[in-house]
């Protein structure tokens, strides 16, 4: 059996690989852009004051989400329903679907995760980080693809916007 003319025409022209590449990167998720976190931020930014705060009260949880803790090292650290069930509600209303982690690095970074795509080898997030100490390199935007590394957007002294490429 030959191919019917017009399959074969596309294939020649390569219109068929470029429709296929379209599908495949429209149906990828995509971050959100820089100006919709920003006003996230600018929005909701006590809460996110508010999150650093019982963050900072709970030093030995390294990462906090909707349906787990992580301590690090240490075993069988956690928190009470009632305490986590305050973080799911900020988590809910800020749009943090990936919850929050602490990084011990210097400096010390609160990384708030708004979406995050890929897998943990080959992922892509994007939220928003709080840090005391400045956080580098800072880029004048985040919303094309940077090279593997986390990079930082400047919104105001002591937070940023992250976007992480690994």
């Amino acid at each position: 059996m030959t191919p019917k003319p017009i399959v074969s025409a596309m294939y020649k022209s390569g219109r068929l690989a470029a429709l296929l590449s379209l599908m495949l990167l429209g149906s990828c998720s995509t971050l959100p852009l820089d100006a919709k976190l920003k006003g996230i931020f600018y929005g909701n930014r006590d809460d996110f004051n508010r999150l650093v705060q019982m963050s900072e009260q709970d030093p030995q949880l390294m990462r906090i989400d909707f349906d787990f803790t992580d301590s690090g090292p240490r075993k069988n650290v956690g928190l009470s329903e009632d305490r986590w069930q305050q973080y799911r509600v900020l988590f809910r209303k800020l749009g943090l679907t990936d919850g929050l982690g602490r990084s011990t690095e210097t400096p010390p970074t609160i990384f708030f995760y708004v979406q995050c795509g890929g897998s943990a080898i080959d992922g892509d997030c994007k939220g928003l980080a709080y840090s005391e100490k400045p956080l580098v390199p800072v880029k004048n935007s985040l919303d094309t693809m940077p090279p593997d590394g986390t990079f930082f957007e400047t919104l105001s002294p002591n937070w940023y916007l992250f976007r992480r490429v690994s």
